[in-house]
């Protein structure tokens, strides 16, 4: 039997009717629930996703009222812009024939499209270390590249 359910699954028809609501009402929490789900980073949402097209009927809950998304947004704190969520990630996550990519590629039916960053695709600066000892070297950037 498990094998026939994971060659069926997840099936083709499955229509997926995304709805939000802004606050949680008990009355509002619909009939006949197959599973709920707990925060709505990417963990959540994948697990929703992958679910939902399984054809289950799931309840996703937040607690962040005004946005869905974990951390995987940004928030401003003492007049920084604080952005929390993922900046960049392994090359396998764009190819089909990496675990990653092929999940990605389920979820999103194929439509998430990744670009290749320039190198270097990342740079942190830090001031100079007045400890260390003159003609040492003091390296105050490092840059993050590709391969």
């Amino acid at each position: 039997t498990c094998l026939v359910w994971f060659f069926r699954w997840p099936g083709s028809k499955v229509k997926v009717i995304p709805t939000r609501a802004s606050r949680f009402a008990p009355d509002m929490v619909p009939p006949n629930l197959d599973t709920i789900i707990i925060g709505s980073g990417s963990g959540g949402c994948a697990c929703g996703n992958i679910l939902a097209q399984a054809g289950q009927k799931v309840l996703m809950l937040e607690q962040h009222e005004d946005r869905t998304g974990g951390c995987t947004h940004t928030f401003r704190l003492e007049g920084c812009e604080w952005d929390t969520g993922l900046h960049y990630t392994s090359e396998g996550m764009s190819l089909p024939t990496h675990r990653a990519g092929a999940l990605l590629k389920f979820m999103t039916k194929g439509k998430q499209e990744w670009r290749r960053l320039d190198d270097p695709y990342d740079q942190v600066f830090f001031p100079k270390d007045t400890n260390v000892a003159p003609g040492r070297p003091n390296h105050n950037d490092y840059e993050f590249n590709t391969g």
